[in-house]
């Protein structure tokens, strides 16, 4: 798993907040 997918999986689980972490 890199770290991208892992970074999906926090927006997937986190859309509330995927904005203010996918910016």
């Amino acid at each position: 798993m890199s770290k991208d997918n892992q970074k999906q999986e926090v927006i997937n689980k986190g859309l509330p907040r995927a904005g203010l972490t996918a910016s």
